[in-house]
């Protein structure tokens, strides 16, 4: 391997790296599961604090 295709080598994979953080490939799909996560646990908790005024918390 040449040093220019080292460095291109190295080029194409920096850009990948850019790419998955950026959430191209599928990468972003975690951090929507993860949003989406904690939606769930905000309105599960929302609920939760609503019924304790019922309960006599």
């Amino acid at each position: 391997m040449t040093e220019a295709e080292a460095r291109d080598g190295l080029e194409v994979l920096t850009a990948l790296g850019q790419g998955f953080d950026d959430g191209e490939f599928g990468n972003g799909s975690f951090d929507a599961q993860a949003e989406a996560d904690d939606d769930w646990a905000q309105a599960m908790a929302a609920d939760e604090a609503a019924a304790l005024p019922a309960r006599g918390g």
